[in-house]
């Protein structure tokens, strides 16, 4: 059995050493050089660890543009670059694909099918460079399993394997306990800062759902997660009411028992009982939204399937199942990869599901989330937009839509959770709006596949197949993955309680 080690304030506790320094990929020194005179100060750079090595790629700004250079690309995730058939294209291979660039084209060749670009390729003193978005448009999707790219810091995380981590902020009787755990083990350091105390987790990369806290107990008044170069930072900012600190270490873990003032803790970090009800797993008060969720399993519902095809677009190329099982799929991979969710599929290839068996699937995996996927359609061509359905008995001044939500009669599983599912429809509309299809809101209908959710439940409708607008969207190949990863956003805002201002809005 690991050791266990206690100690009582005042500890003497390190300073925060100088970080080491990431690798840098450095190709074609007089290239880079000519490019940085041209543009100036350079941008955020691009972070990508791969088989546990940070590297730095350099973003340069070129005709308003922000580039990457191809060679530092393909060194960063061991790709190779070759010459194309003449001096005006290139080929980058990683693994098995293929990928085809053109100077003067935004278009990049990957096997058979063209990707779009925000702009050209540019081929400058013998150095090739592609636009920033290359890597979340194309070679984000090339990459193993488990990849992640984090747009706000720049990170892309080749592959899995990444440690996990789980932190839980819990205020108790005369204490805030701040419990983290890393799977597999990861070294931890505790320091003192200016406005608090500060644990250094020493990895690259780390897996995590957690985003931030604020107990605002008086002891606590935030616990907030920072990425630095090569190591993570837990930065806890202490009250007027903390007193001292008790530590306990296992391998892989850390407790922390942040002690108010005047409270006796003399036998260690256990004597203090956890408060009434309180707990893992348990969630805020409906009438609480400010609160974060606890969210372990989200269950997504791919509508329609099989015989079922849901809205097809005029063309017949659009096709609801379709459309909706590759979100499902590209959002499956964010919140597995990004926040360490457990996700449940009700459908995983193209078959009938019937619409009461899609809840009884969510609430047998006992998930915390129910998201229905799919696609919408009008008589109407102006109608257009993205909306989010929570569950209500009654619908007033709304006539029925068609195919894409079925009307049934009141169940009661909802009715617990219906401040929840209404906070979650909100928190996603808002979300949605930064999309390229505008947001027409949050609307409430019976709708048959969310009555019978036992969790905070919605359905989502991505777009009107019926707008032109609407199919242009719909029809780009990233759409699934833009899609995705609104819906993520959606339920990472939901989770730490923020509060949400959604679009508001009429679509019929």
């Amino acid at each position: 059995m690991p050791s266990v080690r206690r100690s009582v304030r005042p500890i003497p506790l390190p300073r925060r050493p100088p970080p080491r320094r990431a690798r840098f990929i450095v190709r074609a020194a007089g290239a880079i050089a000519l490019v940085a005179v041209a543009v100036g100060a350079q941008p955020r750079p691009l972070r990508v660890i791969h088989d546990g090595d940070a590297s730095r790629v350099v973003v340069r700004r070129l005709d308003g543009a922000e580039v990457v250079a191809l060679a530092e690309i393909a060194g960063a995730v061991s790709g190779e670059l070759r010459r194309g058939s003449d001096e005006e294209s290139v080929e980058l291979r990683i693994g098995s694909d293929r990928l085809r660039f053109e100077a003067g084209r935004s278009f990049v060749g990957v096997g058979s099918r063209d990707r779009l670009l925000a702009s050209p390729a540019i081929r400058l003193g013998g150095e090739w460079f592609v636009p920033l978005d290359f890597v979340s448009r194309v070679l984000f999707d090339l990459l193993p399993r488990g990849t992640r790219f984090d747009e706000p810091t720049r990170t892309l995380a080749v592959g899995g394997g990444y440690p996990r981590l789980q932190v839980d902020v819990r205020p108790r009787p005369g204490a805030t306990r701040i419990e983290l755990a890393t799977d597999p083990p990861v070294r931890t350091d505790l320091e003192e800062t200016g406005r608090g105390l500060q644990v250094v987790i020493h990895a690259p990369f780390l897996a995590t759902a957690f985003v931030g806290e604020a107990p605002e107990d008086g002891v606590v008044e935030r616990v907030d997660l920072r990425q630095g170069e090569e190591t993570y930072f837990l930065e806890i900012a202490t009250g007027r009411n903390f007193g001292r600190l008790l530590q306990e270490r296992e391998q892989g873990r850390l407790t922390l028992d942040l002690i108010r003032t005047g409270v006796r803790a003399e036998s260690g970090a256990g004597i203090l009982p956890p408060l009434p009800g309180s707990g893992p797993g348990r969630d805020p008060a409906p009438g609480d939204p400010g609160r974060p969720r606890e969210i372990r399993t989200v269950a997504l519902d791919p509508g329609h399937g099989g015989p079922d095809r849901g809205v097809v677009g005029p063309s017949g190329v659009l096709v609801e199942k379709d459309i909706a099982l590759e979100v499902a799929f590209a959002l499956r991979r964010i919140l597995e990869d990004e926040r360490g969710f457990e996700v449940v599929l009700t459908r995983e290839t193209d078959r009938e599901v019937g619409l009461d068996d899609r809840a009884a699937m969510a609430n047998a995996a006992r998930a915390d989330l129910l998201i229905s996927l799919h696609l919408n359609a009008s008589p109407s061509p102006a109608s257009s937009g993205s909306l989010v359905y929570h569950h209500s008995p009654i619908v007033v001044g709304r006539p029925r839509r068609g195919e894409a939500v079925r009307f049934v009669a009141w169940e009661q599983s909802q009715a617990s959770v219906a401040p929840a599912s209404q906070a979650l429809a909100g928190a996603l509309a808002a979300t949605l709006a930064e999309m390229e299809i505008p947001a027409a809101g949050v609307a409430d209908a019976p709708v048959r596949v969310l009555a019978a959710a036992a969790m905070p439940a919605v359905q989502v409708e991505l777009g009107f197949v019926t707008s032109e607008a609407d199919r242009a969207a719909l029809a780009r190949p990233d759409f699934p993955q833009q899609a995705a990863r609104a819906v993520a956003e959606g339920i990472f805002r939901f989770q730490i309680g923020r509060p949400a201002s959604p679009p508001t809005g009429d679509p019929f």
